[in-house]
């Protein structure tokens, strides 16, 4: 067994483990093969069909946990596309469109049942040339970049109940040569939202350990019995199987590295000062990450030492935006498991008016995210951390230094998302002392 043969074993059986172990470079790998794109995929951890976290961490999608979202990959854009389904039980969908290798501003369209309300039926027609249908009724998504031979669809329904069976759209293109036989590119599939457990008996993770081990056993046969005539034949095999599982650990923790330098210079672009929130521009977040134009954005990159408290305020009127949240990232741009959203925080009302609705009261928030040290709070982690507080608070003992994202889901026009701007300030020990001294 020669030195060259010896290292391409290595080689060879370090990426075979990394695409078994991250399917979505498998698909980026072979993407000309249609057949890698038949399965639906996501971004969203605890969804049954998500993809691998250092695909999330790579790509910097920065995902929403209360969005339940549908993504396929590859998918023709040569020809027109009819996407046909049900809108899941949400509080508001929508379907977006990216070019492939494209950093431009994404298509998106907002998702309305106006087959069937009762059923929730949709329709929506993807098209370069809008003029070509006529029925307004439709939902009509223009795909306004002619260059955009290939892209990714997205479909975000937020607030999904866990355990809701969801059945996926189809996709159907019609050729524009025959009109009469569309052809079904993306078959629908049966989802449930929420953990994988709720409907498989084996999650997606014990499937990937079994591949990975049925692929280093087939390799193992195959060294074996090429060195049949050779000696040393366990020796060599073991040799190359732990050299190419160690070669694997240290790919996969190079492209975190990869990963979390990239966020880095991404969030920068917005970011000139630390613990502070910034607009973003939905053109340049679209060239690292795949942002929503229903959708408004203030990000963060924050440092907390230890003993130190970061505190973020707004006032929000529910009629100005059909959703918002706070999720908190750490410096691989993967979510911690605590979040805010509009019905997991403390509301303080400004009025006492209780004869008018929830939806024209304004009300302000009082988000605290603080750094307990090494073990984080060892006491119940509750809403208020002190009697008569009203503020919500974060430990964020594990992850000191990391982003903050703000979203607005579709903020009403004419100042929605100017009048619920967030606010953030970093308060010392001594600040935190003498707060706690005036409560």
């Amino acid at each position: 067994m020669t030195f060259s043969y010896f290292v391409s074993e290595i080689v060879i059986l370090a990426i075979t483990d990394l695409l078994i172990y991250v399917p979505l470079l498998f698909r980026l790998t072979f993407r000309n093969f249609k057949f890698v794109h038949d399965e639906i995929t996501s971004d969203i951890p605890g969804n049954p069909h998500v993809f691998n976290l250092l695909i999330i961490s790579l790509f910097q999608t920065l995902p929403e946990p209360n969005n339940f979202n549908l993504v396929w990959t590859r998918v023709p854009l040569d020809e027109d596309i009819i996407v046909r389904g049900k809108i899941p039980i949400s509080r508001m969908s929508s379907w977006s469109v990216y070019g492939e290798g494209s950093d431009g501003v994404p298509n998106t369209i907002e998702l309305h049942c106006n087959v069937d309300p009762i059923h929730r039926d949709f329709e929506v027609i993807l098209t370069k040339n809008p003029k070509a249908f006529e029925d307004k009724s439709k939902n009509i998504l223009v795909v306004d970049t002619k260059e955009w031979k290939y892209g990714m669809c997205v479909m975000r329904n937020y607030l999904v109940p866990p355990g809701t069976e969801v059945y996926t759209p189809e996709l159907i293109t019609v050729s524009s040569k025959d009109k009469h036989n569309p052809t079904i590119i993306r078959q629908s599939q049966q989802l449930v939202a929420g953990a994988a457990t709720l409907h498989m008996d084996v999650s997606q993770y014990i499937k990937r350990i079994k591949q990975f081990l049925l692929a280093n056993s087939l390799i193992w046969l195959c060294n074996t019995f090429y060195g049949l005539i050779t000696d040393n034949i366990i020796y060599n095999n073991l040799i190359i199987t732990f050299s190419g599982l160690g070669l694997f650990v240290i790919i996969y923790n190079l492209l975190y590295f990869i990963a979390k330098r990239n966020l880095h210079k991404f969030v920068k672009m917005f970011c000139n000062e630390r613990n502070q929130l910034y607009l973003t521009s939905l053109k340049e977040s679209s060239k690292a990450s795949q942002p929503s134009k229903l959708h408004r954005y203030w990000i963060m990159n924050y440092s907390i030492k230890e003993g130190e408290e970061l505190r973020i305020t707004g006032n929000i009127l529910p009629s100005n935006q059909k959703y918002w949240s706070m999720v908190i990232y750490d410096k691989y741009g993967l979510p911690l498991p605590q979040f805010a959203y509009d019905e997991n925080i403390h509301r303080i009302y400004k009025d006492s008016k209780e004869e008018s609705s929830s939806e024209d009261r304004v009300y302000s928030y009082d988000l605290r995210m603080k750094n307990y040290g090494k073990g984080g709070n060892k006491r119940p982690q509750n809403s208020s951390e002190r009697k008569g507080s009203d503020s919500t608070i974060f430990d964020v003992s594990n992850a000191p230094k990391g982003y903050v994202l703000f979203r607005l889901v579709q903020p009403a026009r004419g100042g929605g998302a100017e009048y619920s701007h967030p606010k953030a300030w970093l308060l010392t020990s001594s600040k935190i002392w003498n707060s706690k001294k005036e409560n």
